[in-house]
Order: C-alpha cells, then structure tokens, then sequence
C-alpha cells in the first residue's frame, strides 16, 4: 500500500485481487450517478484508501469531510473499482448502488 511505502518504507503484500466483472458494475453505477446528478464529486480509492482520497475531495473543495457508513477496513485499503462519492441524496444512491450489485 501507499501507506506502507510511505510511512514504514515497505513494498510487502501480493498485489490486489482484480474483479473485472465488479470494476465495470461499478464503473458503470458510478457514470449513471453522475450523469443523473445524484452525486457531487466522487475519487477513486484506489491510491491511498478512502482516507486519502476523502482528504484530497475536500482540499480540493475547501470543505470539510464526515465518512459515514465506512468499513474500517477501506480506510487505507487501495481497493481496485472503489470509489467514494459525495451526495446530499444518500438513500438514493445506496438504492441504486444495491440494485447495481455494487457494496
């Protein structure tokens, strides 16, 4: 991981486990979302986990940030096809997420 380089100068750990199928169900909900408006940023996690790209969402915004709802293990988790996304609309975007099978 990111961090792991960075903060204990390590490279250990097999790469991680690649799921086309679940990038694109993904990739796709993540382009219906935005194209429908219900979303108002969303950033890959892939390089750094879910904190890193929460913190360069809001740097970006110049906003703050509250993660809600997040598994501790994605907090710096480099998650291929994970994204993290900014709603106001909450329910919708988790109805949608689950009718995509998409966690």
């Amino acid at each position: 991981s990111l961090w792991l380089e960075v903060c204990r100068g390590r490279r250990d750990g097999p790469p991680p486990v690649v799921d086309l199928a679940a990038e694109r169900r993904a990739s796709e909900l993540v382009r219906a979302l935005i194209a429908s408006g219900l979303v108002t940023a969303v950033h890959d996690i892939a390089d750094g986990g879910a904190a890193v790209a929460a913190a360069e969402m809001a740097l970006a915004g110049s906003i703050g940030f509250l993660l809600s709802g997040l598994q501790r293990s994605l907090v710096f988790a480099e998650t291929q096809g994970c994204f993290l996304v900014a709603t106001a609309q909450e329910q919708a975007v988790l109805s949608l997420a689950r009718a995509a099978n998409v966690p």
